[in-house]
């Protein structure tokens, strides 16, 4: 209705400005149903990792967030493959340097993905850690451009993104005894058009192991590791499990389990495409 003289008389006192409505209920509703709308569809602008982390604790609480839950975790898979896609440029020679230059690209591409991943594997249901695995798959992809020219061994840069995810998903899984969902994720195909090439290949043949060598991960790395790749996403991701572990001993340990257990799942898989063959790793020490 029409404002009082009173209300006038504060509103101009106070700089402020007046809001014709018809009633509390319709105003109250309306404006909730526009920040909604705002969080679905700018679910990263302006908004802290907390902030976000926050916001997936909410929509796993409850089946009501259901379709919110999806989309936020889709828009982060897409926003992470577009932003590898948009530098997926493989013509030149691997370097030290080249590397840790594509691994924070990779790395902030995922960020979110990952502490979501741990806290899905946590309080999630198996069609919530599920959503993982189709993005794990939508980063094996690299889509082809006619007349591109890549260096092979520069090209597996492009596992980088979707192996930190698969390892965090995997140690997150071993941690809360997720065997049942992770099992469906290890027996996933990715098919062609991936990062090896024109053929479908299993998932964990693509990141189960390595497609270095020893040697060139070491130079990469700056280390003379036995197995460096292990010890390469070992380092990576513990601060990202520092809050969800008590111990780095413990962290240690369940990361070993994993990629003990990660062997066996390729061996079981029979994913090597030539003989039988499992990828080793520092788990063969520590285990």
């Amino acid at each position: 209705g029409e404002p009082k003289d009173s209300i006038k008389s504060l509103s101009q006192n106070r700089l402020g400005e007046l809001m014709p409505i018809e009633n509390a209920d319709n105003l109250f509703t309306e404006l909730y149903e526009q920040i909604m709308a705002l969080e679905k569809y700018d679910a990263n602008a302006n908004m802290s990792h907390e902030m976000m982390m926050a916001r997936v604790k909410k929509y796993l609480s409850s089946k009501q967030y259901d379709i919110e839950f999806a989309d936020i975790i889709e828009k982060w898979g897409t926003d992470a493959y577009n932003q590898i896609t948009e530098v997926a440029h493989y013509d030149f020679s691997l370097t030290k340097d080249t590397f840790e230059r594509y691994l924070e690209i990779h790395l902030r591409a995922i960020a979110p993905l990952l502490d979501a991943a741990i806290l899905t594997a946590r309080w999630g249901k198996e069609w919530h850690i599920k959503l993982f695995g189709d993005i794990l798959i939508k980063l094996c992809i690299k889509p082809f451009k006619s007349g591109e020219r890549w260096i092979v061994e520069t090209s597996y840069i492009h596992a980088l993104a979707p192996t930190l995810l698969l390892n965090t998903i995997g140690i997150a899984c071993v941690k809360y005894g997720r065997f049942k969902e992770l099992n469906n994720i290890l027996k996933l195909s990715v098919p062609a058009g991936n990062f090896m090439g024109f053929y479908r290949h299993p998932l964990l043949y693509l990141l189960g192991g390595t497609h270095w060598t020893y040697e060139t991960w070491n130079n990469l790395i700056g280390a003379t590791y036995c197995y460096p790749f292990s010890l390469f996403f070992l380092e990576q991701l513990e601060p990202i499990f520092k809050d969800y572990l008590i111990t780095k001993s413990e962290y240690e340990n369940v990361f070993y389990i994993w990629e003990h257990l990660k062997s066996l799942m390729y061996g079981y898989n029979k994913c090597s495409l030539i003989e039988f063959s499992v990828p080793m790793g520092n788990f063969l020490y520590k285990r």
